[in-house]
């Protein structure tokens, strides 16, 4: 399966061997061309669609709630499509985000970071009971927004620390 852009650049490149699954979705930019391409040894069925809808980041960026630097938030997640969303600012040092989500059942859940301009810098999906456990590191005097949302009930914890960069010492 590919999808290329009209000047040509591969924007989705996959491949699977046996009887595995593909799905997967992937944003498009307004306005422009797509080409999607399938290609196999044997016969299959797909679906594929191209659906328009809002980009739900900016829809709740008014109400995303402030995250302190180097404080620890704790919070249980209510579900049901629902969106948890948090802001935060870095200072004048590099930063690290920090998050830890534990679904209470098997459930979709997703996890996005966008930057001010609304890139996305982080998506994870992941089912069942499985955690996420990540960091990312971000760019000092940066705004950031983290978006959280599943289809049930979950905890989690996420702070925006600052520390030097744990690496530096090995570059040198």
């Amino acid at each position: 399966i590919g999808l290329y852009d009209k000047t040509g650049t591969k924007l989705l490149g996959k491949e699977n061997y046996g009887s595995y699954s593909y799905n997967g979705t992937i944003k498009l930019e307004n306005n422009a061309e797509y080409y999607l391409y399938f290609e196999g040894k044997k016969a299959g069925n797909y679906e594929f669609s191209v659906d328009t809808y809002p980009d739900p980041a900016p829809d709740v960026k008014e109400a995303a709630l402030e995250i302190q630097t180097d404080k620890k938030i704790s919070a249980t997640y209510a579900g049901y499509g629902d969106v948890d969303f948090y802001r935060s600012t870095t200072g004048k040092e590099d930063a690290y985000y920090h998050v830890n989500y534990k679904p209470l059942t098997d459930v979709y859940y997703y996890i996005n970071l966008y930057d001010a301009a609304g890139t996305k810098l982080l998506g994870k999906e992941n089912y069942g009971t499985y955690s996420y456990n990540g960091t990312v590191k971000l760019e000092k005097n940066t705004e950031y927004y983290l978006s959280i949302k599943g289809k049930s009930a979950g905890n989690y914890e996420i702070s925006v620390d600052t520390y030097p960069d744990p690496a530096a010492d090995v570059k040198e």
